[in-house]
């Protein structure tokens, strides 16, 4: 074993192994010069001179590929008392001599160019340390080290030096590597002395463990389709120059803005992404990409895509996303010759990607506008029980060696998920000529490449391969690399779905003075409604308004909306004639912080400033003919009628940890006759910046029963079964609730069937038709529901009742009065 065996000039061991030692040579190439191992035959021979059946293999390999890191570093993390090995060849040194040799020492390679000078007496000066490699000498801390040693051991010349040297540093890499034995078996059951590389030994450590069965791309356009797909990470530096100035500087000037330079890093870049749904099997080619919705995939189903596709850059995301722009792509920078990974906001073609990016990227204003080619496969978080065993490890280890060990081998990981087959060598260690396997004989091939001569009877001979076996996942590398990307998602800002509601806690309406409307929590109550209520094309238009579920609103400094209030309040929805003589007014309460209306990873809680609303009522100018028959109106005295339905949402905020719950809703009046009932459960999402408060859970809901005193809706049970796609009695309630909402013959929807998974679902109940005893009597309100698990913690239930009330004003005297 070698510390940096393939960094280092390992020819003169293998030019002495071939050249004096019968027997075949095996390399395990990086290139031909350069060695990750290699394998020396050696037969032993009886009195007959006939080798032995069971011959020696004498293995040489490089403990820098299992633990990348100096000596020095590696023995640090080590206890004295996990030292075993250095502590039984020094067994009779005292405690202070001992911890002397467990620092890695120092020599001058240099210095030493001739045997004469390990006979010198004494300790070469500070400057005969001298490296060319690294241009310095020494520290003066190691070289008080190495003089302490010099008279503490009484050592007597510089060869007895090197000799402590030498084997100091072979016992110190001995215990290094049986520790990480030691800690390997215990851990993982498996030796990684039968490894060449940690790679390898992660990978069969992670196998072991998950019990995956990865399915092999057979399909040749499926592998270049992927490979086109694998760029890299990005490496760049977006601004070249920034200065801070700032009261914390000696160079402030408060005439100046004040400014700051900030670093960000995300920990665990990688093993985040190896924690989220990544694909093993069931590879496929979608036939119908027309009317493929990557939007409506959630990140964590089943099936997961990668597509080829088109993306449009508009010009006006062009200075937002100027610092880091989405979708790199290998490309030659302006004079250079060589391709380099780049991001550049020009529109992409043909562009390889996961659907996770892709949604990514559409939330933030990208657009596709065409898409080429859609490979489908099954996908699940099957590597995060693995990830999370190392993080387990890491967080109980109870020294530096094994922390370190366990954050190598999440790593290690992705790396063997990167490996390239096409890259794989063939390189002989040949000693001789002539014959059949001789140099000669290689040479000649077709897929020669090149070769080094080491000495007159030893020669490295480089091959191409003439199979390349595509036997490895490459599929799982290029997913982790875009799927990490997905994690700077939301530090460019971007307004949420609805976020002009979100804006406010509370909007009411009243004529003289009086309340005719109200709506307490206008975020999640006007969310309800329009995915209830809104079809396509109307949705398109409120886009202006803020209603945009594709997040396709990317925040720059200055914004405004058109919202009209039908999306806010109930009255201003259905009612839809004039009102005379009467003072409106308008009460907006702002919310207390603005989490629910950008979306955005944010150190500190986003801040909308609202420099200005502006309200507009239209006018309305009669005819003579109508003038007449209004006034005729007026002065009957009569009290005009104006109907309407309005919206009240009620939270149920605190969940027992049991599966069935039963909830009284204690409405304002109990005169109050709901029409129509919307249920909703939500976990996690609220005052949240990074989440998206408009979409919905399931929590794996199976029932739910709405009572109005003893009449129950709907009859019969929904066998509810999310987990088995049984939510089909769900959809057909949500979708027959616009056309009975609005009396239309119009059967369209808002939401398809995935979008109303995804964004809910939710449970819509028509109550309209009621008995005589639920018209005629007060009403107590009672929801019962159960699910398959106990509902997990920080779970909110809403329930928006749409109920019909009547106001009437007289225009004369300025009275207005509520009826229901």
């Amino acid at each position: 074993m070698f510390h940096n065996l393939s960094g280092y000039d390992a020819h003169f061991i293998v030019k002495e192994l071939a050249s004096n030692f019968k027997g075949n040579n095996d390399v395990l190439p990086i290139n031909k010069e350069k060695y990750i191992s290699f394998t020396k035959h050696v037969y032993g021979f009886d009195d007959n001179k006939t080798p032995w059946y069971n011959h020696m293999q004498l293995r040489f390999i490089d403990s820098f590929k299992f633990l990348s890191s100096s000596l020095d570093k590696l023995s640090s993390y080590l206890n004295n008392d996990k030292l075993r090995i250095v502590r039984s060849e020094f067994a009779k040194l005292s405690a202070d001599d001992f911890d002397l040799l467990t620092r890695k020492g120092v020599f001058p390679y240099e210095y030493v160019d001739c045997a004469e000078k390990l006979e010198d007496t004494r300790l070469p000066p500070r400057e005969s340390f001298y490296s060319s490699l690294t241009g310095d000498t020494v520290s003066e801390s190691d070289y008080a080290h190495t003089e302490n040693i010099w008279q503490r051991f009484v050592i007597r010349t510089l060869g007895e030096y090197s000799d402590l040297y030498l084997k100091t540093d072979v016992l110190l890499l001995t215990d290094v590597f049986e520790n990480f034995r030691d800690s390997c078996i215990n851990s993982y059951g498996l030796d990684p002395a039968y490894y060449y590389t940690l790679l390898g030994f992660t990978w069969d450590a992670m196998l072991k463990h998950t019990c995956i069965n990865f399915e092999l791309l057979t399909d040749i356009d499926m592998v270049i389709y992927i490979e086109r797909g694998i760029r890299g990470g990005l490496s760049q530096c977006s601004n070249r120059y920034a200065q801070a100035n700032n009261k914390y500087m000696q160079s402030y000037d408060p005439s100046k803005p004040s400014s700051y330079l900030m670093y960000f890093d995300v920990n665990n870049l990688y093993g985040w992404a190896m924690c989220q749904s990544l694909p093993y099997a069931e590879f496929r080619w979608v036939d119908d990409t027309s009317n493929f919705d990557v939007n409506a995939i959630a990140p964590d189903s089943s099936k997961g895509y990668i597509l080829e596709v088109d993306l449009e850059y508009p010009q006006q995301l062009h200075d937002a996303h100027v610092d880091l722009p989405f979708c790199p792509t290998h490309d030659k920078s302006p004079g250079k010759r060589q391709d380099k990974l780049l991001a550049t906001v020009y529109d992409k073609k043909r562009y390889v990607i996961h659907y996770c990016n892709l949604q990514q990227c559409t939330r933030n204003g990208l657009r596709v506008t065409k898409i080429h080619r859609v490979l489908e496969f099954a996908q699940s978080p099957w590597l995060r029980d693995y990830i999370e065993l190392n993080t387990r490890f890491r967080t109980a280890a109870k020294n530096d060696f094994d922390k370190n060990l366990y954050k190598l081998m999440n790593n290690a990981v992705f790396g063997k998920t990167m490996e390239n087959v096409r890259n794989h060598v063939d390189v002989k260690l040949l000693t001789k000529w002539n014959g059949p396997y001789g140099a000669e004989a290689m040479i000649a091939k077709p897929n020669f490449h090149s070769r080094s001569v080491f000495s007159e009877n030893l020669v490295a001979i480089e091959m191409r391969k003439l199979e390349v076996k595509f036997n490895k996942p490459i599929y799982m590398g290029m997913c982790i690399l875009d799927i990490s990307k997905n994690r700077l998602d939301g530090k460019i800002p971007r307004l949420g779905n609805n976020c002009a509601a979100f804006m406010f806690d509370e909007i009411r309406y009243e004529l003289d003075g009086v309340e005719i409307d109200l709506n307490r929590n206008v975020d999640i109550t006007s969310t309800l409604k329009n995915y209830t209520t809104l079809s396509p094309d109307k949705a398109l238009i409120l886009t202006n308004a803020g209603w945009d579920i594709a997040y396709h609103h990317v925040v720059e400094g200055d914004f405004n909306f058109c919202v009209p209030l039908n999306m806010l309040l109930g009255f201003c929805e259905d009612y839809k004639r004039v009102v005379i003589n009467a003072r409106h007014e308008l009460i907006l309460i702002r919310s207390r912080n603005d989490n629910n209306c950008v979306q955005v990873d944010a150190v500190v809680q986003p801040r909308i400033d609202i420099f200005k609303i502006h309200w507009r009522i239209p006018h309305v100018l009669l005819d003579e003919v109508t003038k007449l028959s209004m006034l005729r109106t007026l002065e009957s005295g009569r009290y005009l009628s104006m109907g309407f339905r309005s919206w009240d949402l009620y939270e149920y905020p605190l969940f027992q940890s049991t599966t069935k719950h039963s909830w009284a809703i204690k409405t304002a009046s109990q005169l109050e006759k709901p029409q129509y009932v919307i249920f909703a459960l939500q976990t996690g999402r609220k005052n949240v910046p990074n989440e998206d408060i408009t979409i919905f859970n399931d929590c794996k809901l199976t029932n739910m029963k709405l009572y109005l005193n003893s009449e129950c809706y709907p009859y019969d049970d929904m066998n509810l079964d999310f987990d088995r796609d049984r939510y089909a009695i769900l959809y057909e309630m949500f979708s027959r609730f616009r056309k009975a909402y609005y009396g239309c013959d119009c059967d369209e929807t808002f939401l398809t069937t995935i979008n109303f998974l995804i964004r809910g679902p939710f449970v819509v109940i028509d109550c309209s038709r009621q008995n005589e005893s639920v018209k005629s009597a007060t009403v107590d309100m009672r929801l019962e529901f159960d699910c398959k698990e106990n509902v997990p913690d920080n779970t909110t239930a809403y329930c928006l009742i749409i109920h019909d009330c009547v106001v009437e004003y007289s225009p004369l005297t300025n009275v207005v009065r509520r009826i229901t």
